[in-house]
Formats: structure tokens, C-alpha cells, sequence
């Protein structure tokens, strides 16, 4: 609540006999606990002999203490803060907060513990469970949330609401005319700007109108001919927010005392939980269908590469046959270079389909077997860049190929680092610039070399580069370049098969950087697997 401090000053406490401010919801206050006043320009502040104590930053306040708007005082529960009129207490709607308190989980707990000595609570609270627990769906927690307008007599209107986003507007979880008291005849609204505080700041929020403010704030004085209205705010178990539950009351008081503000808490944090739970089992189930989608989609393309890697092999054999023949055949050197061209097609086609092969085999035992030796990276580079210069040359596509790598030696199989370069560098010109600029540099360290393939390219964005490497996933909004989502998957299986790493970095439209690195000596997980063998 908020207080105009005079040179009279007030008395808080928790009597509505001995004190000005009635703290009632604070069971460690005294009935006189502390007062305030204004004097030489500055808000002071004194015990008057509370069994808890007052206390500031820790320490408890023997003799009387001016108040300063950068610290707060301790009163059992209560916090007394300074603030000067338009700070962080009034929203647009020229609303003021006349009462806060924590949501917390533990809200239906504290009020149970209350039900027992107020009337009609415990039977509001077993009317709601029963209700809550009862609702099919959202539309069928209505009948549950309306059973609360027997313990507030004086609420027009509940709502239930999305989290409310600056800027956004106010959408329903419930219908408004579903909740609405039977016998209503006023229709209220839901304020954005407070239904956004109460989120923002995880409490439970008393609002009424600013203009209310009387000199001695009594709390009858304070309410009367006050229209008001409460928020309480949805959380799930990590914090975030479900939605809002709103009352509000067009009549002269909204009796919020302790145990109808606890009562709305306590629905709050039951309904957080029902919300929470319908949100989990929901997102189980998304997750469910993904897996079992997965594992369809797994099987089938481990069945597809098995029927056409066996399907390929025999017209790539009469192509390498036939590619043979013709260059023994013929003295023409155009024809020769010709077959050369045919035949290092061939080689390749044949270690993608062992690739491919080995990516179904991967379904089941989760590793891949490396043939490792000594490895010149730039060699490796240069034969690459070779092959896609002779694949580019009569296409109408012109492609830069810059090799910046220096004499470095590595461990690795052959043919699958050759497949790496070949996935990287053939990514780089497919999601490339017009004209496609790829610089393949390396960089020497203590135990490994780290090679980098840089693009001028359509460049990545941070949330999809989160699940870059991740099996079947297609990335960007042109989903019409050909891909099965494997290429990276496979790349980055390749790279850890070899103890190494791989990464990238990049954004949207300023290319990308992908790099992974190669040991200069067999790894630990490759001394392993072959003394396996």
C-alpha cells in the first residue's frame, strides 16, 4: 500500500486500534510495530518496541533512522520503502498499487492453513479443487472459476488472460462471458499495463484509482468509492509466465483483506499448476510425434540407401569399366582428360554411397571406422578445389576458390576428410552469393590443426544455428535447394569420429565461418577402436 507521509506520521502495525497502516496480512507484525513522519525535509523512521524488530540492511534499528529511496526496512514480513509521487507505483491507466504480496508456489499451502478460522473459505477452496480437477479442458474451468464469486461478494468480473507483451493486446484464455457472474450487468475490462506489472514483478497486485488517496489512508477510507481491481499473476515451475488471473469491482469496495487476497493466490498457483501440467503433457506429446516421425523417417532412409547404394553400384561400375576402355583406347588427349574427369566422378560417387551405407549402419551401433595416416591439408584442399573448378567450368555459375592453408600435416581417414572438405565447401557455394567467394584457411595449434571454410553467402541466424548439425534438419527459408538434412549431421559425425570438433559462426547476411579440427596424432577414441580391431 502507499502512504502520504505528514509531520503527524503514521503508526503501522497490524491493529486497526493502535495503528494507521494495518498491515493485517503480516503475522509477525506487531499491533504497533513502527511509525514514520516527515520532518527537516526528510521521512524518518522508529520502532516502537516490536517483539520481531525492525531492521535495515541487516541490522536492527535501535534509535530512529531517516529513510533513503535506495534502501528498505525490514517489518516481520513488510517492507517499507520510500518513493516520491510518479515512481514505479502508478500505470498508465491512473491506477495506483495499494497492495502487493509474492506469488510463490507455496500460496494454496498458506491457505489452507487459513481455511479452518475463516467461514466459507475451505468450502470455496474444495468447491474449486473438485472443479479444477474436473475440466476436461479450458473452456470447462469456467463453472471453476467462477465458484470464487462466493467468497468475493463484491467482484463483477473475473478473466483469465495470455501473458500480456508491451505493445500487445489482451487475449482471452476463457471467454470473458463464460465467467462473468450470472447475475452481472456491468462488463469490466482488462488492463494491459497491469496485468503486464503483476507479470514483471511475480506479485499479486491491489489496484485502485489514484485520486483515492486520502491524508490518513485508513484502510475503509483508503477503499471507499474506490473502483479496484486484483492481479494475480500465472508462473510455471521455471518462472515463466502462463497468463493472469484478473478480478475486478465496480462497486464502492473490493474486500481484500488477508484471507481473500490468500484465497486468489491460492487459485492462482493451483490453476499455475493445471496450466503448467496441460503445457508438459502437451509438449511430451509434440515430442512423442517428432521421435516417432524420427524414427520412421530413420528407417526408411536407412532402407532407401541400402536398396540404392546396391541399385548404383552396377552402372558405376560400367561407367569405370567403360571410362578404362575408352582412355586405353584413344590417343586424343581431350578424350583422356575426359576420362579422367569420369573416372575421379566415379571414385567419388563410390565413397558417397559407402558413406551413405555407413550412415544406416549408424542408426544402430552410434560409430563409424577410420582408416587414418598422415594427411597434407592443403594437398587435400587443392584436389578439391580442383574437382568442383573442372564441375563449374561449363556451368554459367562463377565460383571463387581461394586456399589459404599452409603446409600442415594431419591424422585422418582420406576419403572422409575429403568428404568433409566436400560437404563444407559444396554448402558454401550451394547458400552462396551469386557469385561465390570460398577462402579454405588453417590454423596450427598445440595438438590439433583447425580448418575454416568461409562463405559470402545468405549467412545463418543464431536460433537456427542451434540446431545446424542436427539429423534431418533443414535450415533457412529457401527450402527449395535440394537437400536431405544430412550433409552437416554427417559432417560433424565424420569430424568427432576423428576426435575432433566442429563449428561455426555467422549471420544473416554476412556469410559464415564453419570450422572443425583434426588431430596431428590419433586421438584417444581412435587408439581405442583399434586395438579393438
Amino acid at each position: 500500500m502507499n502512504a502520504e507521509v505528514s509531520p503527524h506520521g503514521l503508526v503501522i502495525g497490524r491493529s486497526q486500534k493502535s495503528a494507521d497502516l494495518i498491515c493485517s496480512w503480516d503475522s509477525k507484525l506487531s499491533r504497533r510495530h513502527g511509525r514514520v513522519w516527515l520532518e527537516d525535509g526528510k521521512v524518518w523512521y522508529e520502532d516502537l518496541g516490536s517483539s520481531n524488530g525492525s531492521w535495515l540492511d541487516d541490522t536492527r534499528i535501535a534509535n530512529k533512522v531517516p529513510l533513503d529511496i535506495s534502501r528498505e526496512v525490514k517489518l516481520g514480513e513488510t517492507c517499507l520503502m520510500l518513493a516520491f509521487p510518479g515512481e514505479d507505483k502508478t500505470v498508465p491507466d491512473n491506477m495506483t498499487v495499494q497492495f502487493r504480496q509474492k506469488v510463490t508456489p507455496g500460496d494454496f499451502t498458506g491457505a489452507l492453513k487459513q481455511a479452518g478460522g475463516t467461514t466459507g473459505l475451505l468450502e470455496t477452496l474444495a468447491s474449486f479443487i473438485d472443479r479444477l480437477l474436473g475440466a476436461a479442458d479450458l473452456n470447462e474451468m469456467a463453472p471453476c472459476l467462477q465458484s470464487l464469486y462466493v467468497h468475493l461478494p463484491t467482484a463483477e468480473n473475473i478473466y483469465l488472460i495470455e501473458p500480456v507483451e508491451e505493445g500487445g493486446s489482451v487475449n482471452h484464455l476463457i471467454e470473458p462471458a463464460k465467467l462473468a457472474r450470472k447475475d452481472s450487468t456491468q462488463t469490466g475490462s482488462v488492463s494491459r499495463s497491469l496485468a503486464r506489472q503483476a507479470i514483471e514483478r511475480g506479485e499479486a497486485l491491489l489496484f485502485s484509482e489514484a485520486q483515492a488517496h486520502s491524508e490518513e489512508i485508513q484502510e475503509s477510507a483508503r477503499l471507499r468509492g474506490i473502483r479496484s481491481a486484483a492481479y494475480v499473476p500465472l508462473l510455471s515451475s521455471d518462472g515463466s509466465a502462463l497468463g493472469v488471473l484478473c478480478v475486478d469491482s465496480p462497486q464502492s469496495v473490493l474486500p481484500l483483506h488477508e484471507d481473500n487476497l490468500q484465497l486468489l493466490k491460492s487459485a492462482g498457483a493451483l490453476l499455475s499448476a493445471r496450466l503448467d501440467g496441460d503445457r508438459l503433457r502437451e509438449e511430451a506429446q509434440q515430442r512423442e510425434v517428432q521421435t516417432r516421425e524420427l524414427e520412421a523417417r530413420r528407417k526408411s532412409l536407412a532402407d532407401f540407401l541400402k536398396i540404392a547404394s546396391h541399385d548404383l553400384k552396377n552402372p558405376l561400375t560400367v561407367i569405370k569399366m567403360c571410362s578404362v576402355l575408352v582412355d586405353k583406347l584413344s590417343s586424343d588427349a581431350t578424350v583422356k582428360d575426359l576420362c579422367a574427369r569420369l573416372l575421379d566422378a566415379e571414385r567419388r560417387a563410390e565413397r558417397l554411397i559407402s558413406s551413405y551405407l555407413e550412415v544406416s549402419e549408424l542408426q544402430s551401433t552410434k560409430n563409424i571406422s577410420v582408416r587414418c595416416e598422415r594427411l597434407d591439408i592443403r594437398e587435400l584442399v587443392e584436389n578439391e578445389f580442383e574437382f568442383l573448378r573442372k564441375a563449374y567450368e561449363r556451368k554459367d555459375r562463377e565460383i571463387e576458390l581461394i586456399n589459404k592453408c599452409p603446409d600442415v600435416k594431419v591424422y585422418g581417414d582420406r576419403q572422409k576428410v575429403e568428404q568433409i572438405l566436400n560437404n563444407l565447401v559444396s554448402n558454401a557455394i550451394k547458400y552462396g552469393d551469386e557469385k561465390p567467394e570460398i577462402t579454405v584457411s588453417c590454423e596450427d595449434e598445440t595438438e590439433a590443426a583447425v580448418v575454416s571454410v568461409k562463405d559470402n553467402g545468405i549467412g545463418i541466424s543464431h536460433e537456427d544455428q542451434r540446431k545446424l548439425f542436427a539429423e534431418f534438419e533443414r535450415i533457412g527459408q529457401d527450402q527449395s535447394i535440394p537437400g536431405t538434412g544430412l550433409g552437416l549431421w554427417l559432417t560433424n559425425v565424420l569430424v568427432q569420429a576423428h576426435g575432433g570438433k566442429m563449428s561455426v559462426e555467422s549471420d544473416l547476411g554476412l556469410g559464415s565461418t564453419f570450422s572443425f579440427s583434426l588431430p596431428h596424432a590419433p586421438s584417444d577414441a581412435i587408439r581405442r577402436r583399434l586395438r579393438k580391431k
